[in-house]
């Protein structure tokens, strides 16, 4: 079985180096910095519990988490955001004439043009501001996720076999549109303003409109809601106790730690995962394209 839509648009916009792709991006209030929670097979976001909210930690039996300094809100704009499978033509548009036959909005000036010769392509578009915000410092969520990966395991066992997240870094906005494609035929088009020269006087900011030509676009519009976001997390592999002894685990990497005494006797070997940034994997992913050229 081939990967799933979700986990295409990961690996394919990995490379803008924001973190982890959503391609359903869930609401802030469900994934913010200090969340903790998993992704399912289908990279739903599943949230737990709020490491932020002290008393909230301390009812569901853990010790409360010191999370460090949030960093203040980071606001920018992005343009379109696409996948490392696209390629992208821009050229002007010579009278209104043309910006209606794509079903543009006459003052559109220019058009971009997305294509691929692969078997997938993905475009983000936020139509709004893009607010980057989170935690410095790692280690404190590492720690915390150590100390009650025995408690995490028995309160919910759905990490078993998702494993669980601490996020500590989100990239959201209030109005994301995303379109995938696997037709190597289609191509999606982009139309674009210039307006005003932008705030700080960065220069001026371009506008951007999907043409009526390029349908079938996810949109939410409804709320904040992460498009990146970046964590620590922790995979679970279960073993007998027996089988324990067998294998006479005596770990050895930085990265990976023994849980012990977990219920029928099991244990569970724990292997730490830098979430998000998949630095390693990126710079693999390079090397082979530039092998195939």
């Amino acid at each position: 079985m081939g990967d799933s839509q979700a986990e295409r648009y990961r690996t394919t916009m990995k490379y803008h180096r924001y973190g982890y792709a959503m391609f359903e991006p869930p609401n802030y209030s469900r994934l913010h910095p200090g969340m903790l929670g998993y992704l399912d097979q289908n990279s739903h976001w599943h949230p737990l519990l709020d490491l932020t909210k002290a008393d909230e930690v301390k009812a569901a039996g853990f010790s409360p988490l010191e999370t460090g300094i949030l960093s203040d809100p980071d606001v920018r704009r992005w343009g379109p955001l696409r996948a490392n499978t696209l390629e992208a033509d821009e050229y002007a548009l010579e009278s209104e004439a043309d910006a209606l036959a794509l079903a543009l909005p006459v003052e559109v000036g220019g058009v971009v043009e997305y294509s691929t010769s692969k078997d997938f392509g993905a475009v983000l578009i936020c139509d709004d501001t893009v607010e980057s915000q989170g935690f410095d410092l790692r280690a404190p969520f590492l720690a915390w996720l150590k100390k009650h990966s025995k408690a995490l395991l028995a309160k919910w066992p759905d990490i078993k076999k998702h494993g669980v997240v601490a996020a500590t870094w989100t990239y959201s906005a209030s109005k994301v549109n995303i379109q995938t494609w696997q037709n190597k035929d289609r191509k999606v088009t982009l139309g674009f303003t210039v307006g005003a020269t932008g705030i700080g006087g960065l220069g001026p900011t371009k506008s951007w409109h999907r043409a009526g030509s390029s349908s079938a676009w996810s949109s939410w519009d409804d709320s904040k809601r992460v498009v990146f976001f970046t964590g620590v997390k922790i995979r679970y592999t279960l073993f007998g106790a027996r089988e324990r002894e067998e294998k006479k685990w005596r770990g050895g990497k930085e990265d990976e730690f023994l849980v012990p005494d977990l219920e029928n006797g099991e244990c569970a070997e724990a292997e730490v995962e830098r979430f998000g940034d998949d630095w390693e994997e990126i710079l693999r992913d390079k090397e082979e394209e530039s092998d195939a050229d």
